[in-house]
């Protein structure tokens, strides 16, 4: 596939799904990896582990993405722990399914905060960084749904 040894990795959302699946990922290409989740402290426990098997070293950090500080913690949380960040996977998402016409403001605002303005939030943060040292990668994960919406029945 590809080397990332010595390249270190920050994932939103690591603790399952997809998040969980891309850290173990990159951890068998030679990744060290944090990554945050919401609250589930076990599974991110898990994540760890499994990622610590591979022989690479992994962090786990509970963040709220709706929290610009709480992300701005983040950053520095992980970069501390691992020297620098190289990649940068923004994956945290929710999906709040109601009609239109039924979505209130807050849900709404919860939605944007955590999917797109998150994403923006910590890509500036790695932007800085990354600029820096002439090097780094942001992916941006997103849901097919972002391509077509869906009916609700």
């Amino acid at each position: 596939m590809f080397n990332l040894t010595d390249k270190t990795a920050l994932i939103t959302g690591g603790s399952r799904g997809i998040g969980a699946a891309t850290a173990l990922a990159l951890a068998m290409q030679g990744a060290d990896v944090a990554f945050s989740y919401q609250s589930n402290e076990a599974a991110a426990d898990e994540v760890v582990a499994s990622v610590e098997k591979l022989g690479r070293r992994a962090f786990a950090f509970a963040a709220d993405a709706r929290d610009g500080e709480a992300l701005k913690e983040l950053w520095k949380g992980s970069e501390t722990a691992l020297g620098k960040i190289d990649i940068l996977v923004n994956n945290a998402g929710i999906v709040k399914t109601s009609f239109l016409a039924m979505t209130g403001d807050a849900s709404w605002d919860e939605t944007f905060d955590v999917n797109l303005k998150a994403a923006f939030r910590l890509s500036k943060l790695a932007a800085k960084s990354m600029n820096r040292r002439k090097w780094g990668r942001i992916i941006n994960v997103s849901s097919q749904a972002a391509q077509m919406g869906d009916v609700m029945r």
